[in-house]
């Protein structure tokens, strides 16, 4: 174990130097694997039932850097109240780290989900902050464990074995989100899932029947955006940021309209219909 938070930013730094990857990107891994540590050791207590990583963290843990670097963790947990689930959680703690709600908190009611800021200590020191989105665990009941051990190369306990939501429910979250079009109350935003569904897309791995259902159930189940499949083309304001997020992520192809091509095209695909993306 690290003798102290210098030690354990310095072990950060090297890692991440050593396998050459951004240091902010390592910071938010070993925030992330923290918490479910943090989760899964009460989950094993009995204190919470089930947990679920989703969203970004779920694509890193599943494709590593083929993913984008994840903003925040998302939390799925089984329960009627999520936020009084989470503070029991918080405080069973792990190893020799503490967790802390920052104060405020934001409720995002398009997800119906809770962001919230978790501050964490080492031996009574502050280390990092992460925000965690978390709600209420209904149609993620399926999932796949994933391994990750970042933390071990910094002298922490590991490897953490992680239930994170399977791949076709995933992708219909991905495609449901992508598409949903903006109304009065709501402006979707959410081109970033368009590089998250090709990345899940692209595996090789998936069922197409399976995954014909699971969208089609995903998005009857919403109430704003329930057609399947969607009459979707990409929004002209997104062509300039979808473009950059590309490039920075190294994402090929990075043109916005061979990207939409490539989503109608699995669009098609899921239906039954193999089309060309050219």
């Amino acid at each position: 174990m690290p003798a102290n938070v210098n030690v354990l930013r310095a072990n950060v730094d090297r890692y991440a130097r050593t396998a050459g990857l951004g240091i902010k990107r390592v910071q938010q891994r070993v925030f992330a694997e923290l918490v479910i540590g943090l989760l899964d050791n009460a989950k094993n207590k009995g204190v919470i039932p089930l947990y679920v990583v989703k969203g970004g963290m779920a694509l890193e843990l599943r494709f590593g850097i083929r993913a984008r670097a994840s903003g925040d963790l998302d939390i799925a947990l089984s329960g009627d109240d999520v936020l009084a689930l989470l503070d029991d959680a918080l405080a069973v703690g792990f190893g020799e780290f503490a967790f802390e709600r920052r104060d405020g908190s934001i409720y995002l009611q398009n997800a119906k989900t809770h962001r919230i800021g978790i501050k964490i200590s080492y031996k009574g020191r502050a280390f990092g902050t992460i925000d965690l989105d978390i709600n209420e665990e209904k149609a993620e009941t399926a999932t796949d464990m994933m391994t990750t051990s970042v933390i071990t190369h910094l002298g922490l306990p590991g490897p953490l074995r992680v239930p994170i939501i399977d791949a076709h429910i995933h992708l219909a979250h991905k495609l449901h989100a992508a598409t949903e079009p903006s109304r009065a109350d709501y402006k979707n935003e959410r081109y970033r899932d368009l590089i998250d569904a090709l990345v899940i897309a692209r595996d090789g791995n998936l069922n197409f029947a399976l995954l014909r259902n699971v969208v089609r159930d995903e998005f009857r189940r919403r109430k704003h955006h329930a057609l399947w499949p969607p009459n979707w083309a990409l929004p002209d304001e997104w062509h300039t940021p979808l473009q950059a997020l590309a490039r920075l992520h190294k994402f090929e192809p990075s043109d916005p309209k061979t990207i939409e091509r490539e989503i109608i095209a699995l669009i098609a695909r899921i239906e039954g219909v193999l089309v060309k993306t050219t």
